[in-house]
């Protein structure tokens, strides 16, 4: 990891962090509601400035950040006497259910709204667009000339895993010989949709992978469709797409992002459901799926030697899991301290403030447990070969 991936993650953060609390922040604002402080990281503290009554603060742990709202957490009954009529006006808990919701859910909503503006920008300039095989046949001629097909994911224990070929190579054609007779698909007719059916036409044969490495030089594999690897049905073990670079109108381009942020959300809230599912399951494991600071660092490297398309997409998708993760109904996450409130709209009356403190207590002592845990096999993974 070079000093210039390891800045660039810290800018990435940096816009997570501070758009997510931005959210709460101005909605807290609105709804007339004091604000403590506005921090990013977690204490001690390295530069703090107070601007009128909120202390806007600099904190040495870089692993997230906070907007202190008065009264937020509670306060017990001794407390909330000794405010003064002003205080009371400004107390979290004195607000109505509404309001508090809408404080809430500030950070998920412009953690959308982050990976909205970055998904414009990304498409505002020309980008790289992948196509789904449905999306073949709207390309236009000049499009259709000019796209790329793609190795994009590869199954464990399929054939394509130890042929040579990598993710992000291009497949320049694929051919099978029967009965002496050569049969080929090659650009610009090859694409996601008709190499899975020419695959399968030709399910039994040895097929003849030509692809660009990643120097640009054409090399070969070999490839026979391997069964077992889904059920009745045997296949290579990749997937492939197209991929043509498409410019856009500002029109065009907003219309776009709002496509890919409303997809991206919806695949990550699915991505989480399964990801539950395995776990209880015990299909899969934390380790495989999560990534903790050490891990998005050494990814960010990675995304940064693709170019600035790569690194807003990148950021934009990390925006949205953040907003998906903090919606979730764990105690000390927004989503958490959402419960409480509809709890109490529901039930008509305050949880206890010791109750609900002990639940957000237990939640955040848990969650760095997770972050310390994930992180521990983000460093096991980059110092094995």
């Amino acid at each position: 990891m070079t000093i210039t991936s390891l800045i660039l993650f810290f800018v990435i953060l940096l816009f997570l962090v501070v758009i997510h609390e931005l959210g709460h922040f101005v909605f807290a604002k609105w709804m007339k509601m004091r604000v403590d402080e506005f921090a990013f990281g977690f204490p001690p503290r390295l530069l703090a400035k107070k601007i009128g009554e909120t202390i806007y603060s600099f904190n040495l742990i870089p692993l997230g950040g906070y907007v202190r709202i008065f009264g937020e957490n509670g306060l017990t009954e001794e407390e909330r006497q000794k405010l003064s009529d002003h205080d009371k006006k400004q107390l979290f808990g004195n607000k109505r259910i509404a309001p508090r919701l809408l404080v809430l859910v500030g950070g998920v909503l412009f953690n959308i709204i982050g990976a909205y503006i970055l998904f414009f920008i990304m498409l505002s300039g020309g980008t790289k667009v992948l196509v789904s095989s449905s999306g073949v046949e709207e390309l236009t001629a000049q499009e259709l000339e000019v796209k790329k097909l793609l190795l994009v994911n590869i199954k464990t224990g399929s054939p394509v895993e130890n042929s040579g070929m990598k993710i992000g190579n291009e497949v320049v054609s694929v051919s099978v010989t029967k009965d002496r007779v050569v049969n080929e698909l090659k650009k610009p007719e090859l694409n996601g949709k008709n190499l899975p059916e020419f695959i399968q036409a030709n399910v039994d044969s040895e097929f003849l992978f030509k692809y660009l490495n990643e120097n640009g030089e054409v090399e070969e594999a070999k490839l026979i469709p391997k069964a077992g690897l889904i059920e009745g049905k045997k296949i290579l073990g990749a997937s492939f797409v197209d991929q043509v670079y498409r410019e856009y109108s500002v029109l065009g381009a907003a219309e776009n992002a709002a496509q890919l942020t409303y997809s991206n959300l919806i695949f990550i809230f699915i991505s989480l459901y399964q990801l539950i599912i395995d776990l209880f399951n015990g299909t899969t494991s934390v380790e495989e799926n999560l990534a903790g600071p050490i891990g998005l660092a050494i990814l960010t490297g990675k995304v940064s030697e693709r170019g600035v398309d790569e690194i807003l997409s990148f950021a934009a998708m990390l925006s949205l899991s953040l907003a998906a993760f903090n919606i979730l109904p764990i105690p000390a996450l927004d989503g958490g301290r959402i419960v409480f409130v509809l709890l109490e709209a529901v039930r008509r009356k305050k949880v206890k403030v010791e109750i609900e403190q002990l639940f957000h207590g237990l939640g955040f002592l848990l969650l760095i447990m997770l972050m310390i845990f994930v992180s521990y096999f983000d460093i096991v993974k980059a110092i094995t070969p």
